[in-house]
Order: structure tokens, then C-alpha cells, then sequence
């Protein structure tokens, strides 16, 4: 077996053990590692990188749904006030996260995934 293909099983196995534990943010970076080490995924590892990326996204999206609204435990204006600029806050940081997720898929499929792919799967 070769060293990229050693390379990428063992990712794989970290990736399923990520994915065990619900760590999803270690999942994508071992399934990244192992879509670099061997690039023609077979079905699992194309599920292992589905559900990487579809739980660190969706974690993010369900926090951006809850800040979106959030309900503010004070009363007072100047409270309230702060509470809105927090919330505000924590909006664009979860956004950021958000696009910089969906970029690193886009860019993983775009400059290695595609490129490697035999099948018009």
C-alpha cells in the first residue's frame, strides 16, 4: 500500500472516530486530509465528507438561528442596548464561520476532488 493511500485510511479512521464522538470540526479536518492524501473517494469516504461538512455547517446554522432573536434577560435600555450589540456580534462571527466553511468545501471539491474523479458520479 502506499504512503498516500496509508495516509488517507488512517484519516479515514480518525474521521470515524471523530464522527463517533460528534467532534465534526476534527471530522472535516481529517476528511480534508484524506480527500488531499487520495482524492478518488469511493462511496464511504465521500459519506465520511458529506457528514463532516453537513454537521460543522449545520452547528453553525442552528447557532445563527438562535441569535438571530435572541430573548434579553434585562429590562433597562442601556442593557438591552448591549445585549443587541453581543447579539450583533456573535452574528457576524457565526457568518464568518459560516462562509469560511463553505468555501473550504467549495475549494476541496473544485481543485482536488474534481480534478481526480474517473466517474460521472
Amino acid at each position: 500500500m502506499s504512503d498516500s493511500k496509508v495516509a488517507a485510511a488512517d484519516a479515514a479512521e480518525k474521521a470515524k472516530l471523530a464522527e463517533h464522538a460528534e467532534q465534526f470540526e476534527d471530522m472535516v479536518e481529517y476528511v480534508t486530509e484524506m480527500a488531499n492524501a487520495k482524492p478518488n473517494l469511493d462511496p464511504e469516504e465521500r459519506n465520511l465528507l458529506s457528514v463532516a461538512f453537513k454537521n460543522a455547517v449545520g452547528s453553525r446554522r442552528h447557532a445563527w438561528r438562535n441569535v438571530q432573536e435572541p430573548e434579553c434577560p434585562r429590562t433597562d435600555q442601556a442593557s438591552i442596548d448591549m445585549f443587541e450589540a453581543l447579539a450583533a456580534k456573535m452574528r457576524e462571527k457565526i457568518e464568518k464561520e459560516l462562509v469560511e466553511r463553505c468555501h473550504a468545501l467549495v475549494k476541496l471539491v473544485d481543485s482536488v476532488l474534481l480534478p481526480a474523479a474517473t466517474e460521472p458520479e
